[in-house]
C-alpha cells in the first residue's frame, strides 16, 4: 500500500517554513555561531498561544512544525477530527533545560523548590502532549525516544498503523532544543574517543529544530484530493558494530532497495547523515550503489543545521521530498546514524513514483 506524504512542516536554523528550509539546503551554507532556531511567535500557529506561552523550546519547535504541516496538506480548516488519525513523535533530550532547573529546585530547597511549571515539560511526552491538545489529536498519540534515527523509527511505525488499517492519516513529529549541558556533553564523548582526529571529519555541532510530516495511505489522500509531496517506500534499521559497520550499512542499503521494489539506478539522489559515523555510511553506500555512486547527487544538511538529533530524520526527508519537487520519477536514499551505531536507511518516491 502507497504511503504518501501531504504536508511538511519545518522548524530549523536553516529557516521556517519548508520553502526557506529548500531553498537554504539549495545554497552554500552561510558562516553562523551556532546553529539556532530564528525567534518566532507561537500565535501565528496555534490558535490559544498563550496557554502555550511556557512550553519548551522542543515543544514551541513541535507545535509550529505539525501547524506548517497541516496547513501544507490542506488540513488546517475544517480538519475532521477522529479516532483514525494518530500522531508519533520522536525525541532524544527532551527538554533538559526544565528537567535541569527542576532538579536544581529539588535539590536546593528540598519538595518545596520542585516547580509544577518546570516539571510538566521536563517530560519527554511534552510536545506530543501538548500538539495533542493543541489540535485535537483523537487517536493514538505516542513519544518514541531514541538516537538521530527515532524520526525513521517513526515513520517506520506509522507505516505499520496505515498499512494495517488502523489509522488512514498519521502526523509524525521530530524535535530537538539546543542546551549548553548537552552540547558540552557531546563535545566531551567525542574528545575522549578522538572523533574528527585521524583525518576524520569533525562531528556537526548540536542544532535544534522539529520537522513534521503528514501521512496518509493514497485511497485516503485521493478522496479528498490532497497534492502528494512524495511516498514513503521502504524503512530499514539496523545496528551498526565494529568491525565491520561499512559491509553493514551496504547490506542495509541493498536491503531497502529492496523493500521498495526498486533498483539503484532509480536512485537520484541520497541524503547523508548529521550525525556520527558518517564517513563510514558513505563508504557503504558508494560500495551499495556501485557505478551509478558517481552520479547521484549526495545532499548534506549538516552544515545548514548542524545535528539535529530528534528532528534529523524527519528533516532529511524534507530535504528528499524537496529534490523530488525538481526531479519526478525517481526515488531517494535517507541515511541516518546516531551515536551509539543505530542507522537507519530510507527510501523516498516522487510523485508518480
Amino acid at each position: 500500500m502507497s504511503v504518501d506524504i501531504t504536508g511538511i512542516g519545518i522548524v530549523s536554523p536553516a529557516g521556517i517554513g519548508m520553502d526557506d528550509f529548500a531553498c537554504a539546503i539549495g545554497v552554500p551554507p552561510r558562516p553562523a555561531a551556532g546553529f539556532r532556531v530564528p525567534a518566532f511567535g507561537l500565535e501565528e500557529y496555534v490558535g490559544n498561544p498563550s496557554s502555550f506561552r511556557r512550553v519548551a523550546d522542543a515543544t514551541k519547535f513541535t507545535l509550529a512544525a505539525i501547524s506548517m504541516a497541516l496547513s501544507d496538506a490542506g488540513l488546517d480548516r475544517d480538519r475532521r477530527r477522529s479516532g483514525r488519525e494518530g500522531l508519533l513523535v520522536g525525541v532524544t533530550h527532551g527538554a533538559i533545560d526544565f528537567s535541569t532547573r527542576f532538579h536544581q529546585g529539588l535539590l536546593l530547597e528540598g519538595p518545596q523548590g520542585a516547580s509544577p511549571l518546570h516539571f510538566t515539560e521536563s517530560v519527554l511526552n511534552a510536545p506530543a502532549g501538548n500538539a495533542a491538545i493543541a489540535f485535537g489529536f483523537r487517536g493514538p498519540v505516542h513519544t518514541l525516544i531514541g538516537e538521530e534515527t527515532v524520526g525513521g523509527s517513526a515513520v517506520r511505525m506509522a507505516l505499520s498503523l496505515l498499512r494495517s488499517g488502523e489509522l488512514d492519516r498519521c502526523i509524525v513529529a521530530g524535535a530537538e532544543e539546543w542546551v549548553v549541558i548537552v552540547a558540552n556533553a557531546y563535545d566531551g564523548i567525542d574528545r575522549a574517543r578522538g572523533m574528527g582526529k585521524r583525518g576524520s571529519p569533525p562531528p556537526a555541532p548540536l542544532g535544534e529544530g522539529a520537522a513534521a510530516l503528514v501521512l496518509e495511505t493514497a485511497s485516503v489522500d485521493s478522496r479528498r484530493r490532497a497534492a502528494s509531496k512524495g511516498t514513503i517506500r521502504g524503512v530499514v534499521s539496523r545496528r551498526l558494530q565494529p568491525p565491520g559497520m561499512s559491509a553493514a550499512v551496504e547490506e542495509a542499503v541493498w536491503a531497502v532497495i529492496g523493500l521498495a521494489a526498486c533498483r539503484t539506478e532509480e536512485i537520484a539522489h541520497v541524503i547523508l547523515p548529521t550525525g556520527r559515523y558518517r564517513r563510514v555510511v558513505e563508504q557503504g553506500t558508494v560500495r551499495a550503489m556501485g557505478e551509478k555512486a558517481g552520479v547521484i547527487r549526495w545532499i548534506d544538511i549538516a552544515p545548514h543545521v548542524g545535528n539535529p538529533f530528534g528532528a534529523a530524520g524527519l528533516m532529511q526527508v524534507a530535504a528528499s521530498a524537496a529534490r523530488h519537487a525538481e526531479n519526478t520519477g525517481k526515488c531517494g536514499l535517507v541515511l541516518t546514524c546516531g551515536i551509539e551505531g543505530s542507522f537507519c536507511a530510507l527510501v523516498t518516491g516522487s510523485e508518480g513514483r
